[in-house]
């Protein structure tokens, strides 16, 4: 599921948002396995992204196990 708020998402480039989001750059705050949570500025405003990656099927397997939705 993507939610992109109608202000923010005039002010990117219409072709592939989500490889737009994706491709930020800017001040990482974080950066662990799978997750990186980033600073950056569009149109003078500054915003954060949370960017996550795929979780690979050792982690899937694991909830699996567990008994969980992967």
């Amino acid at each position: 599921m993507h939610y992109l708020n109608e202000d923010f998402a005039k002010d990117l480039p219409e072709r592939d948002v989500f490889r737009n989001l994706q491709g930020l750059e800017g001040k990482v705050y974080r950066h662990v396995k799978g997750r990186k949570t980033l600073q950056f500025e569009l149109a003078g405003k500054s915003y954060f992204v949370k960017q996550h990656f795929g979780v690979g099927w050792r982690e899937i397997l694991k909830n699996v196990l567990q008994l969980r939705m992967p």
